[in-house]
């Protein structure tokens, strides 16, 4: 098997929504498309080093500090990328083109006017993720679900709700599912369902691995769900080795738990907060903080390199 190209990718952003792409200069490959700023990671060069390798001779800065963001892999016709990603989180200096290069900021709203390459369609999709990842309660009827889901609408901003029910049937599930679909929060933001064998059915929601179901397919027991252009894949993990199995499958972002004591995992002994740190601020995928915590907890979650906060309690009404 071919090894494909280790590649490096800098996400900045100018603190308003906005993030810096480069026009791929013509005669180059991919030229005239436009990517986030990178390019080859030189032998024996960590990713780091890469990244501030190439922003200095591409754009004239210096990076300062930096954290693992995502991972993509694409094959090309002529060629196999894997796509480190860091978030830039500190620099010095003014981006420009030292190599004659366009820059542009652009919001994520504004991508879509900005033909891009593959590998980098897939940064895209990781900074759509939305910040607040709700969980859903216990709940009996459908019709007690889609009060809880107006609720969360109308209630925070920029979401994604798994419909988490294990103790339901299949039949039961599917109604919930049909109920969400008929009121059409599944194009209003992201639903995320957790069952296998629906994954085909619903194909405008996400799909929310647990710890189990994920180390079944990683060792290939239960099938992989057959991914789809634009469905984010989530899943459950409560160490390193299982997160890095996550990597490795693809999967969008992870919950990792319990941050805190919790009342629905007794006994469960709580990473902390530097425990929780030392796992975000290092793997290539983003990581939802989970257990213990409040909606108000946010600020501390992004101060601890989460990317965004999970929930039960914190954001349900009863």
């Amino acid at each position: 098997m071919i090894e494909p190209l280790e590649v490096v990718a800098a996400v900045i952003d100018d603190g308003n929504g906005r993030y810096l792409l480069a026009k791929r200069p013509p005669g180059k490959y991919l030229g005239g498309y436009w990517e986030f700023a990178g390019g080859k990671v030189e032998a024996n060069e960590s990713y780091f080093e890469a990244i501030v390798r190439e922003c200095r001779e591409e754009l004239g800065i210096e990076i300062l500090a930096a954290q693992p963001f995502c991972q993509v892999i694409h094959s090309y016709p002529e060629k196999k990328v894997k796509l480190n990603v860091l978030k830039v989180l500190s620099y010095r200096g003014e981006p420009v083109g030292k190599e004659g290069q366009e820059l542009v900021w652009a919001g994520l709203s504004d991508f879509s006017n900005y033909a891009m390459p593959a590998a980098n369609i897939g940064i895209v999709s990781r900074l759509n993720l939305p910040e607040n990842y709700i969980i859903t309660p216990k709940l009996e009827l459908k019709e007690d679900l889609i009060k809880q889901l107006y609720y969360y609408e109308n209630n925070y901003k920029n979401i994604a709700v798994r419909i988490r029910q294990p103790d339901c049937s299949i039949d039961v599930y599917k109604q919930f599912l049909d109920a969400i679909r008929e009121e059409g929060f599944d194009k209003r933001f992201l639903c995320v369902q957790d069952r296998l064998e629906l994954f085909e059915l619903y194909p405008t929601f996400g799909f929310h691995f647990t710890e189990k179901q994920l180390e079944q397919s990683y060792l290939g027991v239960s099938p992989l769900p057959l991914y789809r252009e634009g469905c984010f894949v989530f899943a459950s993990i409560h160490s390193a080795a299982m997160c890095k199995k996550a990597i490795d499958m693809g999967v969008s972002a992870v919950t990792y738990s319990p941050v805190l004591t919790t009342d629905s995992h007794v006994g469960a002994k709580p990473l902390g907060w530097s425990v929780f740190e030392e796992l975000a601020s290092s793997e290539f995928i983003p990581v939802y903080a989970l257990g213990g915590l409040e909606c108000s907890d946010m600020q501390k979650v992004k101060q601890h390199s989460g990317y965004g906060l999970a929930g039960i309690t914190c954001f349900s009404y009863n």
